[in-house]
């Protein structure tokens, strides 16, 4: 009987330890064994593509104007998905349910098994309410990525907007999937290869629901993101804004440059408009009520707008005189108030007398430039045709007639009109008198904005063109910038600057004056045959040792000394003291009034 307990006793203590163990080994796999656990709760192992933080754009003093902010993009896998309330996703979506239904066309044609975007860009606070309800319904999934944080209201057309990738963009280049954004303007398109980064890759667990269960084996096998380069601008953000309010209700530009290096300070196309709102959710409506707004604000005229520069070229037209040899310093022709030749009559301003070349870059006599330009074509015994291509080589120095290699996006050309374009539109009858309207910056020449205040740089440079830009450093690279000597001879140059400092002392600006600054510029009224002329103005401070160049222009705003050289002077001002004089406050609330505009 003892010896019968006994084996009792063994049977239930072995039971009890086969029992422990089978207890322990149920424990194990439910709780540690990954491999059965995905068996069977059927998970499946997704590649997941991570996108990188785009590059931070910072200001020319190392403060950050553009950065990123967490966004999401909601996607969906057409074969997982299972929508029992259309109508109710797509209010949640904040779609309508034909384009809802639009959009999930377009990813069953992208693919049935591989997640895209049916919604980019969502606000966190917006995306946490949408995500309540859609992590329940199989087919949906969720992917992190960015929006654009402006800390500048001012930098539209400089920074630039970013749109979602084209099918052209998905055809072009297989770094972009559906969703992704690109740089479309400014800043952004140009460095979209330095900004834009490299992605990562992350290998996850993802349920019969298409949501995330855990990341695989640890995250062994995922690739980081490696984030965008950094791009260290050259702007003055206060100097931008305050430019940008002198703009308001104008259409035109204003360009600021430090002569000596071409960094860009102030950048202004005015209308402009807001970065933020490319990333609303109504962007698409915004975009098109830009494209649709008659004052085209997604024009950008500091590099793309081309107008006859006027007589704010009359500076370089006394250089090339000089350096042909038709005039030396001295020089004089009697004006009486009109330059004529024949039956040509091209009226001045009034009577100058006997102006000298300083006095004529002053007072703006048009009388003597027509005849400096007549007598330069008719230089050479074979004609003025070679006159012609030897005046357009000239500005070519200076950045006329070709794109000064700035960096943003959009840049024109201008025109500078040579024998070729006149034959093409006279034959080869045309003769000095036909062109002379290029003797004062009318006629076929244009130029844009980037192109007068590079023009005007290399006269405060001493001759030095250097190319303009907006960035000065990627991350820590520095980027050299070609800088060309152009022959001129130093009096010439100082003979200029003297008879450019006139205009603003004693000429055509006196009302750009600034106590206690000299500076130089020239005034020019570009003609417009639809509609009242345009107001120009160059120039660049101090006069003796230059840190800023300027071009203004503003649209149908008359005669250059009523809008565009009072501009110019604020914002010289403003950079040199960071404020106004009060002595001139009554005048900086006159140019801050809008132009009435007829639509």
């Amino acid at each position: 009987m003892k010896k019968l307990e006994g084996y009792s006793k063994f049977f239930v203590g072995f039971t009890a330890i086969v029992f422990l163990i089978l207890w322990f080994r149920l424990a194990y796999i439910q709780l540690y064994s990954s491999a059965l656990k995905e068996r069977a709760e059927q998970y499946i192992v997704e590649k997941k593509i991570v996108k990188p933080p785009r590059g931070l754009i910072y200001d020319r003093y190392g403060k950050i104007l553009v950065a990123n902010e967490p966004a999401y993009d909601i996607m969906v896998i057409p074969a997982r998905l299972e929508i029992e309330d259309t109508q109710f996703v797509a209010s949640l979506l904040g779609l309508s349910l034909e384009e809802f239904k639009e959009r999930l066309k377009q990813a069953r044609q992208y693919s049935k098994i591989v997640a895209s975007p049916i919604l980019t860009a969502v606000h966190p606070d917006r995306f946490h309410k949408i995500q309540t309800y859609l992590s329940m319904i199989p087919g949906f999934t969720f992917r992190k990525g960015f929006i654009r944080k402006y800390y500048n209201n001012h930098l539209a057309h400089v920074v630039g907007y970013m749109t979602e990738v084209s099918k052209e963009d998905l055809e072009k280049d297989s770094f972009y999937m559906p969703g992704d954004f690109i740089g479309r303007t400014g800043l952004e398109h140009f460095y979209e290869l330095e900004l834009r980064g490299r992605k990562g890759i992350r290998y996850v667990l993802v349920d019969a629901f298409g949501r995330e269960r855990g990341s695989y084996a640890n995250g062994k096998y995922d690739v980081p993101p490696e984030p965008g380069k950094s791009l260290h601008s050259t702007i003055d953000p206060d100097l931008q804004s305050f430019a940008s309010s002198l703009m308001e209700g104008k259409r035109g530009a204003i360009v600021a440059i430090e002569p000596a290096t071409g960094e860009v300070l102030a950048f202004v196309s005015s209308p402009d408009f807001s970065l933020d709102s490319f990333w609303h959710s109504n962007r698409s409506s915004y975009y098109r009520k830009l494209l649709n707004d008659p004052n085209k604000p997604l024009f950008n005229r500091g590099v793309s707008a081309a107008y006859p520069p006027g007589s704010t070229i009359k500076p370089l037209q006394t250089l090339f005189a000089l350096k042909m040899g038709i005039i030396n310093h001295y020089t004089s022709w009697f004006c009486p108030g009109a330059w004529v030749r024949g039956s040509l009559t091209v009226k001045c301003h009034g009577s100058h007398f006997l102006p000298t070349p300083k006095e004529a870059i002053q007072h703006s006599c048009n009388s003597f430039y027509c005849e400096v330009f007549y007598r330069a074509l008719s230089r050479y015994s074979d004609g003025h045709r070679k006159a012609l291509m030897e005046w357009k080589k000239y500005l070519n120095e200076f950045g006329f007639g070709r794109k000064t290699g700035v960096d943003i996006r959009g840049e024109k050309p201008g025109l500078v009109p040579d024998t070729s374009y006149y034959d093409r539109m006279y034959g080869t009858w045309w003769k000095p008198t036909t062109i002379i309207s290029l003797a004062i910056g009318q006629g076929e020449w244009l130029a844009t904005p980037i192109q007068l205040a590079a023009y005007v740089a290399t006269i405060a440079n001493g001759g030095w063109f250097v190319q303009p830009h907006f960035v000065r450093e990627i991350d820590t690279f520095i980027l050299e910038w070609d800088r060309i000597k152009i022959d001129i001879p130093q009096e010439d140059l100082q003979h200029v600057k003297e008879g450019m400092n006139k205009v603003v002392e004693r000429g055509t600006a006196r009302i750009a004056r600034i106590p206690h600054i000299q500076w130089a510029g020239k005034t020019g009224t570009a003609q417009n045959p639809h509609g009242e002329d345009h107001s120009l103005f160059v120039g660049f401070a101090p006069l003796d040792s230059p840190r800023i160049a300027v071009a203004v222009m503003v649209e149908n705003g008359g005669f250059g000394s009523r809008w565009a050289a009072p501009i110019a002077s604020f914002v010289v001002e403003y950079y040199l003291k960071r404020k106004i004089d009060s002595s001139r406050l009554w005048l900086l609330k006159r140019v801050e009034q809008p132009i009435k505009y007829e639509q």
